[in-house]
């Protein structure tokens, strides 16, 4: 079912996990000290929802084989929001290296414990 927002002009979906960000968005809010009312945090989840559901929508109406969307879809989709598309892309390269880490450390303890025994 979708809700229609007044306010906003907005069609959304209602969310499944109310308040699964709002900590995060909270703690944000408060960084930039702009915590003095609640109702910030819930404008922002809703927003973020909303704005995640249309590009995941629009990655999946995009993707090559229906049904699986891929990093590349997604990609696509913010590809003229450049500024999205460099974080997306640093994130994704920073995600790599981290596997990579993770491998290279995991592959360490085994050796390590094959020689301890």
């Amino acid at each position: 079912a979708v809700v229609s927002t007044q306010s906003t002009g907005m069609a959304r979906r209602p969310s499944t996990k109310r308040g699964a960000f709002l900590n995060e968005i909270r703690l944000l809010l408060h960084a930039f000290s702009s915590d003095k009312d609640p109702k910030i945090a819930n404008c922002v989840q809703e927003y973020m929802f909303y704005y995640l559901s249309n590009v995941l929508l629009e990655a999946k109406n995009h993707a090559r084989y229906k049904g699986k969307v891929k990093t590349d879809d997604i990609l696509y989709v913010i590809r003229d929001d450049h500024v999205k598309l460099r974080r997306a892309k640093e994130l994704l390269k920073c995600n790599e290296e981290l596997k990579t880490a993770r491998k290279a450390f995991d592959v360490d303890d085994e050796n390590k414990k094959s020689t301890l025994r």
